[in-house]
């Protein structure tokens, strides 16, 4: 393989920054999201998607983040095989249901169902799964938009490799994820991130947040709407069922608002409403089972 940039000569990295700056460059070259191409989103040889791309160093346990925007995806794969590889789909909603905890990432697989298709909308499901072990499921449903947008790499039967940029070639908001990857030992890669995000409350998305609309991707605002609705219970909780509506796109120029209200809560398990918003505008809404830990 040539190097990314004329003259430069590659130092030997780490694994993990590797696989990093290779998904940045992915995303450069295909406009795929960031993210997705960050959490190692792939085929696998079963025909399911998973998180495959995640570099063997990769150990640290997997955040609802990449759960949602895998199960985002994968769905989405699964209703563009049938109705056409190169159709928009925006997400209209998505649900996730988890019955433990969460796995490493290397290892997370969603096989999805048989979509049903009529009168503009695509539905499916699909099974999340550890190795042979089910451990959640997942359902979306889409709007079945215009065909021309360029096919995502992981949808493709033979992607063309793409070597990772070097790391002086990376802008600022690929720096700070960079580095917020690299401060996430032993802890979510992506809790980091969307950690980095937030500031006094809101969330500050950048163009890696989004997906090839332009607009903050859906996992992400899955993940925030349910960090939304931990706040609305005294002590940690961990999610074990979601569902969001997306009403409206948003905008990565402009910082996104969250309120939450808890509907009603038992000895361990709790039942919240969240509410994105942005500039006065509702963007998703969703409610969320939790159980204490």
């Amino acid at each position: 393989m040539g190097d990314p940039v004329a003259g430069y000569r590659p130092r030997v990295i780490d694994p993990v920054d590797r696989h990093v700056l290779r998904a940045f460059a992915i995303a450069r070259t295909t406009g795929a999201p960031a993210l997705a191409c960050l959490a190692g989103v792939g085929a696998t040889p079963e025909g399911t998607f998973g998180l495959t791309g995640a570099p063997d160093g990769w150990t640290a346990p997997v955040g609802l983040l990449e759960i949602a925007v895998l199960a985002d995806l994968a769905l989405g794969a699964a209703a563009r095989a049938e109705a056409g590889s190169d159709r928009r789909m925006p997400t209209l909603g998505l649900t996730i249901d988890l019955a433990g905890g969460l796995p490493p990432a290397a290892r997370l697989t969603v096989a999805a169902d048989e979509p049903a298709i009529d009168d503009g909308f695509v539905s499916t499901a699909g099974t999340v799964r550890d190795g042979d072990r089910a451990v959640g499921h997942c359902a979306a449903t889409f709007a079945l938009g215009s065909a021309g947008f360029a096919v995502l790499p992981w949808e493709l039967r033979d992607a063309a490799s793409v070597d990772p940029l070097a790391e002086p070639d990376l802008d600022a908001a690929e720096t700070g994820m960079l580095a917020a990857v690299r401060a996430a030992t032993g802890s979510s890669w992506s809790d980091a991130v969307l950690d980095d995000a937030i500031r006094d409350g809101r969330l500050h998305a950048s163009p890696l947040l989004a997906n090839r609309a332009g607009t903050v991707q859906g996992g992400v605002l899955f993940a925030l709407a349910a960090r939304a609705a931990a706040s609305a219970v005294d002590g940690p909780v961990r999610m074990r069922g979601g569902h969001l509506d997306f009403l409206s796109a948003g905008d990565v120029a402009h910082p996104l608002d969250t309120t939450s209200t808890l509907l009603g809560a038992g000895r361990r398990t709790s039942f919240a409403r969240a509410e994105i918003s942005q500039d006065g505008r509702l963007v998703a809404v969703g409610s969320f089972v939790q159980h204490a830990d």
